[in-house]
C-alpha cells in the first residue's frame, strides 16, 4: 500500500539518513527537500548534506532552496509534483502553511523527543544535559508553529550515563525510521486519531552555539559529566588551562571533596583530575589544542607541569 503513496521528503542532517532509506524502500519517493550545500570545517569547504549524497545516489529529484518561506517558485514546484504525505526529519527550517496544506495525508514530522517537552533545535543534548533518564521519538502532523502540532504516536527510549548526544543520536535515528514504518499504514487508513498537546506542559529548547561548551568549575562534577556527554562530538566541552584549550572527550564524576581550590589540576589514580564544587572530575581522555586525543595517563609523560594549574 505504502509504494502507491507519492511521498515528498524534507530533511538535512545523519539524523534524517534512517528514515530516507526506509522510504527509499517502502513508500514511493518523488522528491527530496534538503538545504543548500554548504561550507564545511577550518578550509570551508562546500559539502552536501548528508541527505543531499543518499538522494543523489537513487537518483531522486532533489530541491534544495535557500529559503521556502514567501518562494512563490518553490511552492509552485511542490503543488506540481502532488505529493500524498509529506514526510520531515530534521530539515531545519519552519515549513510554510501553504505547503503544510497540500498533500491529502498531511504533513508529518519526526521529533526526538517526548513532546510537548524538549521542542526545538537541540531536544537530544538538553535531555542529556538535564539529566533525563528518558526521552524517545514523537511523530506528529505538523503545523505552522514549531514542534507544535497533534501527536499520531510515540515511543520511549531510556537514556544510559554512559550516553552521548552523539549515541543517543544515532539510537534515536534508526529507532524513528523504524517506527515511522510501523505506524504510517495505520495513519494513512485513519486508524489512528491524532492527539493535541499540551501546551501547558511545554519546554523548549535552543540552538547549540560553541560557547556553550565552555566548562564552569565551580558546579558539580556530575553536571559538568552531562555538559561534556551532551555536548560530545559538538561543540564538545573545554576549559583552559594556561593559554590552551583542552576539549574533554571523556570523563567521570567522583563525589568525593578535592580539598582544593575549584579549577585546581591534580593526579588521581594516574589519571589528570580537576577540582569541582565538592567533588572531583576525572579526566580519562581529553585532546589538547592542536593535538590529537589523548589518554590523560599518557598525557602525563613529559607534561607534569600541568599539575597544580588552575583551569577556567
Amino acid at each position: 500500500m505504502l509504494k502507491d503513496i507519492k511521498t515528498i521528503f524534507f530533511g538535512t542532517p545523519d539524523f534524517a539518513v534512517p528514515t530516507l532509506n526506509m522510504l527509499l524502500k517502502e513508500t514511493n519517493i518523488i522528491a527530496v527537500i534538503t538545504q543548500p550545500d554548504k561550507k564545511v570545517g577550518r578550509k570551508q569547504i562546500i559539502l552536501p548534506s548528508p541527505i543531499k549524497k543518499v538522494t543523489v545516489k537513487n537518483n531522486i529529484k532533489i530541491l534544495q532552496p535557500q529559503k521556502i518561506k514567501d518562494n512563490k517558485d518553490f511552492i509552485n514546484q511542490i503543488k506540481d509534483l502532488n505529493p500524498d504525505i509529506i514526510i520531515v526529519a530534521a530539515y531545519g527550517k519552519i515549513i510554510p502553511k501553504e505547503i503544510l496544506d497540500l498533500p491529502k495525508y498531511g504533513c508529518i514530522n519526526i521529533h526526538a523527543s517526548l513532546l510537548p517537552k524538549y521542542r526545538g533545535a537541540s531536544p537530544i543534548q538538553t535531555a542529556i544535559f538535564n539529566g533525563e533518564k528518558e526521552t524517545g521519538i514523537t511523530i506528529m502532523v505538523m503545523n505552522e508553529k514549531m514542534d507544535e502540532g497533534d501527536i499520531i504516536a510515540q515511543i520511549s527510549e531510556k537514556i544510559y550515563n554512559y550516553d552521548t548526544s552523539e549515541s543517543l543520536h544515532n539510537r534515536l535515528s534508526k529507532i524513528g525510521a523504524k517506527f515511522l514504518l510501523k505506524i504510517l499504514p495505520d495513519y494513512i487508513n485513519k486508524k489512528i486519531t491524532p492527539r493535541p498537546q499540551d501546551n501547558k506542559l511545554a519546554t523548549y529548547t535552543k540552538i547549540i552555539q560553541k560557547e556553550d561548551g565552555k566548562i564552569n568549575w565551580q558546579q558539580d562534577a556530575n553536571k559538568i559529566l552531562r555538559q561534556i556527554n551532551a555536548f560530545t562530538p559538538w561543540p564538545s566541552a573545554y576549559t583552559f588551562i594556561g593559554q590552551k584549550r583542552f576539549k574533554i572527550i571523556q570523563a567521570e564524576a567522583i563525589n568525593q571533596n578535592p580539598k582544593r581550590q575549584e579549577g585546581t589540576t591534580f593526579i588521581y589514580e594516574n589519571k589528570i583530575a580537576i577540582a569541582c564544587q565538592n567533588s572531583i572530575l576525572l579526566i580519562k581522555k581529553w585532546q589538547p589544542e592542536g593535538k590529537k586525543e589523548i589518554l590523560t595517563t599518557d598525557y602525563l609523560f613529559g607534561n607534569k607541569n600541568i599539575i597544580n594549574k588552575i583551569a577556567i
